[in-house]
């Protein structure tokens, strides 16, 4: 939760600051990531499905990425 904050946080200042071309691409780039990140998530947690490590897994491998997504989006402000 924890990264996913911040990650909105972010967006929300990138709106604010970037072109609106640069936004335009950037909110194409980031539902492409969306879209890799909840496969990865559902592959994070496939191979122990049904048993108690599958959410530890899916919501270890969400943080990971979400935390790498922040600081890729950090870098658009400097």
């Amino acid at each position: 939760m924890l990264w996913d904050a911040e990650l909105n946080f972010l967006w929300g200042r990138l709106k604010e600051l970037l072109p609106e071309e640069e936004m335009r691409q950037l909110t194409t780039e980031e539902l492409e990531w969306i879209k890799e990140k909840e496969s990865s998530v559902a592959e994070a947690g496939a191979e122990m499905e049904g048993g108690s490590m599958q959410m530890l897994l899916k919501n270890s491998e969400a943080a990971r990425l979400t935390r790498i997504r922040v600081y890729e989006l950090a870098d658009y402000l400097k």
